[in-house]
């Protein structure tokens, strides 16, 4: 069961369910106690000696911090962290140790752990501070990972070509959409200078966008060519940014809208206008020849109407009437 602080937590506000981990009896008590004398209106505290039982508890329970010993009866070192992080994953960890081990408390920290707590120099309102910080140390690393994982998800299905550049113009990453309009994988293009994919018409182009970055500037958006890996020229729109760390420009982004189909249908407007213009100059030619005709057409039935059979222009006026329908 979780033991309460004597303190109620305020109706609105969930108390922090805490799993004490410890096998040494000395130890549990004196934290268990501190916990249900001091408390802060804040936490529930649950205490297991093995860490088979820590398990069963994480599995049935919900669970917003682990205060946990290394050493137990039925585990020990890394590999005790290891298996409550597997079981586990969203939940803060603070190690517990002597000072003898401080050493594997610092791997612990590397290896997931949010803190650790010297047993026997911490006092308990130093447990509640890094209870506490540990939980928010938490959910601003799972903040950060959900929200790298929605950014690298967007990044590989967007419809636009994005890559990244180092700052001496290399690849450093390419979504799905550039691989597919230019046949390269990511290994052909990992480490591989951009220069080298722009056709040699543009280079004036890509030199511009470097110089207006190295200025600090956000160049404009341009139009440009990429060579494909079979050799295709593939036109397009690109807008470029400078990415920062720390303030320091680490390298650029790139965003490439493929112009291939935009370009086909400006061919085909075009040729459509093309053609247009001449149904509409044939048109024009065929009325005024028709006027000429009509005016061709009136003479010779005047001529014929004045002639006598037997003239000797009489079937070359006849011809040319014929002729005019």
């Amino acid at each position: 069961m979780f033991w309460r602080s004597e303190v109620m937590t305020p109706a609105h506000r969930k108390p922090i369910r805490v799993l004490l981990v410890e096998d040494n009896p000395v130890d549990s008590r004196l934290l268990s106690a501190d916990f249900v004398r001091i408390g802060s209106a804040e936490f529930e505290l649950k205490a297991v000696t093995r860490l088979s039982e820590a398990m069963r508890v994480l599995g049935e329970s919900r669970i917003d911090v682990v205060l946990l010993d290394l050493f137990l009866e039925d585990a020990a070192g890394l590999e005790t962290l290891s298996r409550v992080r597997q079981m586990a994953p969203d939940a803060p960890i603070v190690v517990l140790t002597g000072l003898a081990d401080e050493d594997l408390a610092l791997q612990a920290l590397q290896h997931g752990a949010q803190d650790y707590l010297m047993k026997g120099s911490t006092d308990i309102r130093t447990v509640f501070l890094a209870i506490r910080y540990a939980i928010e140390r938490k959910r601003a690393e799972t903040a950060l990972r959900v929200s790298e994982q929605r950014y690298r998800y967007l990044f590989q299905n967007a419809n636009d070509s994005i890559y990244t550049l180092d700052n001496d113009g290399r690849f450093t990453s390419a979504n799905r959409s550039y691989q597919r309009i230019t046949g390269y994988s990511l290994d052909e293009l990992i480490g591989r200078k951009i220069r080298d994919v722009v056709a040699e018409p543009y280079g004036e182009t890509l030199r511009r966008i470097i110089d207006t970055q190295a200025q600090g500037r956000k160049p404009p958006v341009c139009e440009i060519e990429f060579i494909a890996k079979d050799g295709r020229h593939i036109p397009v729109e690109v807008s470029t940014r400078l990415i920062h760390e720390s303030g320091t420009p680490v390298g650029s982004q790139g965003i490439a809208r493929d112009l291939t189909e935009r370009r086909l249908l400006e061919q085909r407007l075009l040729e459509k206008q093309k053609l247009e213009a001449i149904g509409t100059l044939s048109g024009g030619v065929a009325h005024n020849f028709n006027n000429i005709l009509t005016i061709v057409l009136g003479h010779c039935n005047l001529m014929l109407e004045r002639m006598d059979s037997d003239h000797v222009n009489r079937p070359s006026i006849e011809a040319i009437k014929k002729a005019g329908g």
